[in-house]
Formats: structure tokens, C-alpha cells, sequence
């Protein structure tokens, strides 16, 4: 009875976490995903973090993957200028979630890829008790499979995210046109 119990309650749990966006890929590499990457898509359960001069408002040049660490090397937009900012974020034991402290503290999980060409993460921000969630989809190229986006939007959906609360980043960020050129 009582492992029947137990039982149920951990798949109470299981379906608890996936049912609010908190699955992830458990068994992604970090260092499969180093090199240059695109910002496609981004999200927020909070607008005005990801709005122009949004403090969660990145452009993604290139992920490095390192033993202990994973340092994202990004443009931040300060007035009209693209100023590259690197965020270093520790890995935490035994797992492949990230930790950093930038505008309070953040976990960052791999919510999905499509091989190394598509990369979906999701980052949980509490800053000062706000708990705000950030979706991101990064390609190597401005190109990403269907499934994928279907699956950030499904994962936004999840999260209560709503679609004004999503920046298609190839077309809205000059920093992302710059790079282009």
C-alpha cells in the first residue's frame, strides 16, 4: 500500500513538472552546444524584462562550454549600440542545469534541441521574491526545424506565456540584422 503510494505521488510530481514547463533534457551535453548561435525566439512571463532596454534582453553570439562553467557571450542593447556582454553560469552538480546570478538568480534548463542545430532553454529568474520565467530558441542559423518552434510555443502556452510576450528576435533586434551583415 504504501509503495503504491509513493508511487503515485511521484508521478503526481512528474506530471506536476511537465505540465508546468519544467521537463528538460536531462542528458544534453553542454559541450555539444558550444559555438556561434542565432536568437530566434524569446519569451517572458514578465513583458517588460524582455522589452527594448529589458534586463533579460539578449542577443546570443556563441555559448563555451567548459569543465565547471558555461560562458554565453551576448549583446546587450544600451541606447542604439550592441555592447557584448559575457554571462558566466556555473553547472550544478550532477546535472546539466546551470546557475547564475545576473538580475537575481537564475536556473538555466535545456528544454530541448534538434541534434546542435536548434537549442531550447528555459531560464527561472527570481529577483527580490518575483519569480519570472524566460524561454529562448537559438539556431545555428536563422532556420530552426518546426518542431522546434512548435515546442517553444508549446512551452510558452505551459507557462502561461502569453503570445504578446514573444519577440521574433530575427526581425525585432538590431543587434541580431548587424550581425548579419
Amino acid at each position: 500500500m504504501k509503495i503504491n503510494l509513493l508511487l503515485t505521488l511521484g508521478l503526481v510530481l512528474i506530471s506536476a513538472l511537465h505540465a508546468h514547463g519544467l521537463a528538460y533534457d536531462k542528458n544534453a551535453d553542454w559541450q555539444e552546444f558550444s559555438g556561434h548561435w542565432r536568437s530566434i525566439l524569446l519569451a517572458s512571463s514578465d513583458h517588460q524584462r524582455i522589452k527594448e532596454g529589458g534586463d533579460m534582453k539578449f542577443f546570443i553570439n556563441k555559448i563555451k562550454s567548459h569543465k565547471d562553467n558555461v560562458v554565453f557571450d551576448l549583446f546587450l542593447k544600451e541606447g542604439e549600440k550592441c555592447v557584448p556582454y559575457a554571462m558566466s553560469a556555473k553547472k550544478e552538480k550532477d546535472s546539466n542545469v546551470l546557475y547564475v546570478q545576473y538580475e537575481g538568480e537564475n536556473r538555466i534548463y535545456i528544454r530541448n534541441r534538434d541534434g546542435s542545430q536548434a537549442l531550447l532553454l528555459i531560464t527561472r529568474n527570481i529577483q527580490e521574491g518575483k519569480k519570472t520565467t524566460i524561454v529562448e530558441l537559438y539556431g545555428r542559423s536563422k532556420d530552426v526545424s518546426e518542431k522546434m518552434v512548435t515546442d517553444f510555443n508549446n512551452v510558452c502556452k505551459r507557462n502561461g506565456i502569453p503570445e504578446d510576450n514573444i519577440i521574433d528576435m530575427t526581425k525585432d533586434d538590431e543587434c541580431y540584422r548587424n550581425k548579419e551583415q
